[in-house]
């Protein structure tokens, strides 16, 4: 994902992120960022009592049932934070409800709930009745907003 021009762009963000789950558990997640030239590198493992790891060779230990910041997960509307998928620290945050609107996602008329989240990490989603995301969006660092929908519920 690129902001600007293909010459200059004023935003750059790559991201591969892959999160292993069991049970409703997160058992591992591993990610790899390039952000506006800061590279993060992100491994995190549950030892049969929390997630352990590192992020840019910092050690990280997160105890609970967390929930990444990945946003597709049913749980990210009643988190009061969330596991940043790019650098791994807890991001707290406060959820407010805006209620159910329709919504065009997937080429389709789609019936979602949206949230707004507030706090080190800001954005609205907007789940559909199976609780899957199909649509999102924030504000970048220039404060345009970007938008994300789904565009296909099938692979």
């Amino acid at each position: 994902y690129a902001l600007g021009s293909a010459a200059a762009p004023l935003y750059k963000l790559e991201h591969h992120s892959e999160e292993s789950w069991e049970n409703g558990r997160l058992k591992a997640m591993i990610s790899d960022t390039e952000e506006n030239g800061q590279r993060w590198r992100l491994r995190l493992d549950w030892n049969g009592e929390q997630l352990d790891g590192k992020s840019n060779q910092v050690a990280l230990a997160i105890s609970g049932l967390p929930v990444p910041s990945s946003m597709w997960h049913r749980d990210t509307p009643k988190s009061e934070a969330l596991v940043s998928s790019i650098d791994g620290f807890v991001r707290p945050l406060s959820v407010h409800p805006l209620g159910r609107r329709t919504m065009m996602a997937a080429g389709r008329e789609i019936e979602a709930d949206g949230y707004i989240l507030i706090g080190a990490l800001e954005r609205t989603l907007w789940y559909d009745s199976e609780c899957q995301l199909v649509a999102a969006s924030h504000n970048a660092q220039d404060g345009r907003e970007i938008f994300w929908e789904l565009r296909s519920n099938t692979w």
